[in-house]
């Protein structure tokens, strides 16, 4: 799926914080078992926003997109971000 390389790319550029330590304790509070790079929420919307500004996704590619983040998330942002494409496109979501 070319998007989803689109969006790896994309979430690779944001900031994040560099402590370890910190990283760590997110992560654990997240109750994750993903890493996290500790990327602001901020920055998370402005991604799915721009994701979906960019490309017109019908609705099996949204769904097919969601479900890919998801399945094969490396790390906790991966899965954010998918969170965050759903809680945007609220006609989808009503789908779900």
């Amino acid at each position: 799926m070319e998007i989803y390389s689109e969006v790896l790319k994309m979430v690779k550029k944001l900031p994040g914080k560099g402590d370890p330590k910190e990283r760590a304790w997110v992560q654990k509070y997240l109750g994750s078992d993903k890493p996290t790079r500790c990327v602001k929420t901020g920055e998370m919307k402005k991604v799915a926003r721009e994701l979906l500004k960019k490309n017109d996704l019908l609705e099996k590619d949204f769904f097919g997109l969601i479900d890919t983040l998801y399945s094969r998330a490396k790390t906790f942002e991966e899965m954010d971000l998918a969170a965050k494409l759903i809680g945007i496109k609220k006609d989808y979501r009503e789908k779900i």
